[in-house]
């Protein structure tokens, strides 16, 4: 539906999560960070769904975070860090958490376009990553002099070290037969076969006997997990916080967003602050 920000469909044992901003490529705005949670609960409290598909509507996965909250978060980081630790901590964390929840069905990326940012940093939390051929990725954040959101703990599970300092600290894109060689993506599929892939391997994941998933999920994903809970603290309560009252985020922030086009809106931001008291 037009103006929902996430959809949600329902196709046998599959449910299906879609970015719907596709007029800016699917940024993470603060309605779809408050909104991301309840619907993974919502499916993974559905006994009939064993497979959860994240992909975006239109041309994109993700475009990344919100510009437009950049400005709010310096000032409130200046202001009142607690509150700035709350809005920045709890809402990621819960993203991330509600992937990390589905102890007994697989949760499947599927990069119909670029993955950015903030928008690749959640994709890494998910059991398997499926692309089409024409995607591209790159880990944006250092660009505003800032640390990826959460995507750290996925990393060097996945890439190996010099891989990610080359994405963390150079910002570069890369395309998808680079993101299958150092782990980003799982599997690269021709434009033209995407849907039609996607739709397959996500009925395939659902016929496995969710036992299997379960025991076998305990095992794979014991570490990361546990990564994950330690980053995400050290990244965001402590270095992105640090980071963040710096003057050298706030003029890269600018330059970012003078070079994209967007402008502060006080209404997103004031959007954002709400959902945290």
């Amino acid at each position: 539906m037009a103006g929902e920000p996430l959809l949600v469909e329902k196709d046998n044992h599959v449910g299906i999560v879609s970015f719907n901003v596709p007029e800016k490529r699917n940024p993470i705005t603060p309605e779809i960070q408050a909104a991301f949670p309840e619907v993974l609960r919502e499916l993974n409290a559905d006994e009939n769904i064993r497979t959860v598909v994240i992909r975006g509507v239109g041309t994109a996965f993700s475009s990344g975070g919100d510009l437009r909250t950049g400005p709010f978060k310096f000032n409130l980081a200046h202001e009142d860090p607690d509150l700035y630790m709350q809005v920045e901590y709890d809402e990621v964390d819960a993203m991330f958490q509600s992937i990390f929840a589905f102890r007994d069905k697989v949760v499947l990326v599927a990069f119909n376009g670029p993955a950015i940012g903030m928008g690749l940093d959640i994709a890494l939390a998910a059991d398997y990553r499926i692309c089409s051929a024409s995607a591209r990725f790159a880990l944006t954040e250092s660009e505003m002099a800032l640390l990826p959101t959460g995507g750290m703990a996925f990393l060097t599970p996945l890439l190996r070290v010099p891989d990610a300092k080359r994405l963390v600290w150079l910002s570069e894109y890369i395309d998808a037969a680079e993101a299958l060689r150092i782990g980003i993506a799982d599997q690269v599929v021709p434009d033209d076969k995407f849907e039609e892939a996607v739709r397959d391997l996500a009925h395939r994941f659902a016929e496995v006997p969710r036992g299997i998933v379960a025991v076998t999920k305990r095992w794979f994903d014991a570490a990361t997990v546990s990564r994950f809970d330690e980053a995400t603290r050290g990244e965001i309560q402590y270095a992105q916080f640090w980071l963040r009252v710096r003057e050298e985020h706030l003029q890269a922030k600018k330059r970012l967003m003078a070079r994209v086009g967007v402008k502060t809106d006080s209404t997103v931001a004031d959007k954002f602050k709400e959902q945290s008291l």
